[in-house]
């Protein structure tokens, strides 16, 4: 029946390759677009927070007061998004996957409230920090939940 070297064989091997890479591929492309929505929303938000309540200052991790950098905000944006792509990669299989990410998501986000909330120099400036996670983490979080939502209705 299904001999190694037979036609069809091959065939499902190479179509299951080309669907692996394909779902790895969209992936990226997905949460990339999402890192990026994130990144260019969180900048557009600490100007708006320097702005109207000037500098934020964070005492983080026993250093000295000193003000977040524009450098900061956007590595730290693209670091969370490809934690949350590899969460969602982690999580595509259970069937609860879309719910467990959303929860994870949530988990996440309260924990850097309370982080920047403690951490920063005024509760004005802890409330900004918190307005700039949750834009860079709307955009991140939005796109691959509709990636896992696609996922699971394919499956």
């Amino acid at each position: 029946m299904w001999l190694k070297g037979d036609v069809l064989t091959e065939h499902a091997l190479a179509a299951t390759t080309a669907e692996g890479r394909q779902l790895s591929g969209s992936l990226l492309l997905v949460g990339t677009a999402g890192v990026i929505g994130g990144v260019l929303l969180a900048i557009v938000t600490t100007f708006a927070a320097d702005a109207v309540s000037g500098p934020i200052r964070v005492e983080a991790f026993g250093d000295p007061l000193a003000e977040i950098a524009l450098s900061d905000v956007i590595l730290y944006t693209a670091l969370g998004g490809v934690l949350a792509m590899a969460g969602a990669l982690g999580v595509r299989r259970i069937p609860a996957g879309l719910s467990a990410f959303l929860v994870l998501s949530v988990l996440v986000l309260i924990g850097a409230g309370v982080l920047s909330l403690v951490a920063a120099e005024t509760t004005s400036a802890g409330l900004w920090l918190n307005v700039i996670h949750l834009a860079a983490a709307g955009p991140i979080v939005a796109a691959l939940s509709l990636w896992l939502k696609a996922k699971s209705a394919s499956s």
